[in-house]
């Protein structure tokens, strides 16, 4: 979790971790052990050092690849794609037949994907004051990435995060 909030901080993205329920849903997932859904945690070692990590979860035939983290003193040497690679080998064993490496563009996943799906997504919400505010916040938050803004006026997406976090 540590590894994986410095690297939302560096990205100068929001830290998934820094909202309790992410952490209680990530040990509900891992807890579940079914045939037909399982939390999963992969782990690489360079000797008996921990130095990249994968917490995500499975149906019968597709990891959901969620949340990877790697040591930054091993970033050089490219230990979650290492992982990632390993992965996929010992879960092609095991009948997974696709990695979901979910939405969102990175170097990573333009470089292993073999195929893309068409992601949708949306809220249904009751009106009030929070939701005219989010609402706002989506649609800077699209006109933002559609043209690029400067990091100046990210701060009011932070400011409204915060307040969110705290209704």
């Amino acid at each position: 979790i540590e590894w994986k909030s410095g690297q939302y901080r560096e990205g100068r993205l929001p830290d998934a971790f820094a909202v309790p329920w992410t952490g209680k849903l990530l040990n509900r997932i891992s807890a579940t052990q079914t045939s037909g859904f399982a939390g999963v945690c992969s782990v690489l070692r360079a000797g008996d050092r921990m130095v990249a990590i994968h917490m995500g979860m499975r149906s019968a035939k597709v990891l959901h690849y969620w949340f990877p983290a790697y040591d930054p003193e091993f970033a050089k040497f490219s230990t979650g794609i290492i992982l990632l690679l390993r992965m996929a080998e010992a879960l092609s064993a095991q009948g997974i037949s696709t990695i979901d490496l979910g939405g969102g563009k990175s170097q990573y996943k333009e470089r292993l994907m073999t195929g893309e799906v068409s992601l949708g997504s949306g809220s249904v919400e009751l009106p009030s004051v929070i939701t005219a505010v989010r609402r706002l916040q989506r649609t800077a938050e699209v006109r933002a990435a559609r043209r690029g803004v400067p990091a100046v006026f990210h701060l009011p997406f932070r400011v409204i995060k915060r307040i969110e976090r705290k209704l």
